[in-house]
């Protein structure tokens, strides 16, 4: 089984690309299905021109062995959490990982955000339910592991991180309601990676 693949890289199209792997005698062209914007970030960590390290996962689908690449380890062990969720399969582990930030759909699963996973294109409520039930303990899991422990909109104590109560505040002052500030809130934060009190408030203001 392969780990990854180096070599050049050649575009299909947003979501299939063509790692070539010189042989010595010539070359292999390995196609692979990824997650979208995979070859930006592979080709941003390159440099264009430059051979690339895509990491692989192999998988039956249609009944024939295919490639899915990715850009790191940790995309890939995503993915195979993923597609040992019944119904889940690659398509899908694909639009789930093209989807957000890792972080922010860790932080979905983790909570159970059933609106946030629905709002992914072919995840349906039923597969949702599915995935928050399945996956809510590993999501948790991951984010102990990047240092993020607590579920982000609240504290250790169980009440808003300052951060949210600061955001909070600041959109009360503008004029909304207590209870519309804190769904604006808490329901931007899970989509930003670590945003200053600044960002949080302009984007909950956009809703």
């Amino acid at each position: 089984m392969f780990d990854y693949l180096e070599g050049l890289l050649e575009r299909i199209d947003e979501a299939q690309l063509v790692v070539r792997v010189e042989t010595g005698g010539g070359c292999l062209a390995y196609r692979c299905r990824c997650p979208l914007r995979t070859f930006d970030r592979l080709q941003e960590k390159a440099g264009s021109g430059a051979p690339a390290r895509v990491f692989v996962l192999t998988v039956s689908q249609d009944d024939l062995p295919r490639l899915l690449g990715f850009a790191t380890r940790e995309e890939r062990e995503l993915c195979r959490m993923f597609l040992k969720v019944s119904g889940v399969g690659p398509s899908l582990a694909l639009a789930l990982l093209s989807s957000d930030q890792p972080r922010a759909l860790l932080r979905a699963l983790r909570d159970r955000d059933i609106p946030f996973l629905k709002s992914i294109r072919g995840i349906g409520a039923k597969t949702a339910e599915r995935l928050a039930l399945e996956t809510t303990d590993k999501a948790a899991e991951w984010l102990q592991a990047m240092g993020e422990g607590e579920p982000f909109s609240e504290t250790a104590g169980g009440g808003p991180s300052p951060l949210l109560r600061d955001a909070r505040a600041a959109l009360e002052s503008l004029g909304f309601s207590a209870e519309e500030s804190k769904k604006r809130v808490e329901t931007t934060a899970k989509k930003l990676q670590d945003p200053d009190l600044e960002t949080l408030v302009r984007a909950s203001l956009k809703g």
